[in-house]
């Protein structure tokens, strides 16, 4: 519970910057056992966690390509 409140916390305060940056696609966090990556998807969160190894590079490529399909 108190993770899905920080990472929402997070996600509101990202946006505050969207007019100087623009809009974040995605946001990554790299950890010892896992990688976490959320997604704005209109004013819902998408959070996807995935084994540590994964590749970070395409992995978050992907995601965004099945939700904007």
């Amino acid at each position: 519970e108190m993770l899905l409140m920080e990472l929402a916390l997070r996600v509101t305060m990202r946006k505050e910057f969207d007019k100087q940056l623009g809009c974040v696609n995605f946001a990554l966090a790299s950890r010892e056992r896992a990688l976490a990556i959320s997604f704005l998807i209109n004013d819902d969160i998408l959070y996807v966690v995935s084994e540590p190894d994964a590749d970070y590079g395409m992995l978050p490529k992907k995601i965004l390509q099945i939700i904007h399909s």
